[in-house]
């Protein structure tokens, strides 16, 4: 059976084998350090994506795609992150918001493999969903964005019309009109990060949809708080793969005739970990 017809059970562990087996390659990383876009094209190959894409049952939907970060962060939490800003920030946005012409262009081109990232917070911004100095007139989209990840792709811009703030529009930037400043960020360093701008015509867009900041400020409002969903299932995940490698250790690490996880202090620090993972847990 394809991964559109399997059990949910078979599906994820069918992915959860194949996330560890790309994770574990020579080729996992780029050269510069980054998961590399070949280990992405090799994972949705595989069917990373398929719940997400809304090609499986969608009563699993949710379900599937929960599991699916939480196994995927569990084997790289890095990993699990880009799986979360592709699927809730990336397909979700343009499920909800594009036609169905354009759901069907850009969801092709992410089955192929193709990586987006989002530009929502504003350089200078707070992040907040209708304070931001990036506009768009009948010309031009003029954009300024930072806290990207998966910079260097094509880009969803999000900018207000010029002269009229309660208008938001959502956009589709070619990389190649993208002026990216990559920039370091502690403990994501295998997802590549930067300050992305541009003042690209119209002509060389792709308008995804027009919102008025006032009447539909709940739809932008809910695009955080569906993003926010993931985010128990990606710290489930992580603090699943700390509590094992903390117990690895301790149970392998002799101290005089001592092993680690036999002595108070480190027994304490282990009790912690599970109790964090159990609330966790809980949440997820």
């Amino acid at each position: 059976m394809s991964h559109i017809e399997i059990p949910s059970s078979e599906y994820v562990a069918q992915i959860e084998q194949e996330a560890k087996r790309v994770a574990g390659s020579p080729d996992y990383l780029d050269p510069e350090g980054y998961i590399s876009q070949n280990t992405w094209g090799m994972l949705v190959q595989a069917g990373l994506l398929e719940a997400a894409l809304h090609r499986r049952d969608p009563k699993n939907y949710r379900p599937e795609k929960m599991e699916i970060i939480r196994r995927t962060s569990r084997i790289d939490p890095q990993l699990g992150l880009m799986y979360g800003i592709m699927t809730a920030l990336i397909i979700d946005n343009l499920y909800k918001f594009g036609t169905p012409d354009q759901i069907h262009k850009y969801f092709e081109k992410i089955r192929k493999g193709q990586l987006y990232g989002l530009g929502f917070t504003d350089e200078n911004k707070s992040g907040s969903s209708i304070d931001m100095e990036s506009n768009f007139t009948k010309s031009y989209l003029t954009f300024s964005k930072r806290f990207q990840g998966i910079s260097g792709y094509d880009l969803l811009v999000f900018a207000l019309q010029e002269n009229n703030p309660a208008i938001l529009g959502l956009f589709v930037v070619a990389q190649r009109d993208i002026t990216s400043e990559i920039i370091h960020t502690e403990g994501l360093r295998r997802i590549r990060y930067a300050l992305n701008s541009g003042h690209v015509p119209m002509s060389q867009v792709d308008q995804i949809v027009i919102l008025n900041t006032r009447r539909d400020l709940a739809r932008i409002q809910q695009i955080f708080t569906d993003s926010r969903l993931g985010f128990p299932g990606m710290s489930l995940g992580q603090l699943e793969l700390l509590e094992r490698l903390a117990r690895e250790y301790s149970e392998n690490r002799l101290i005089g005739t001592t092993l680690q996880k036999d002595m108070a202090v480190p027994q304490r620090e282990l009790e912690s970990i599970t109790a964090r993972r159990i609330i966790i847990q809980a949440i997820y």
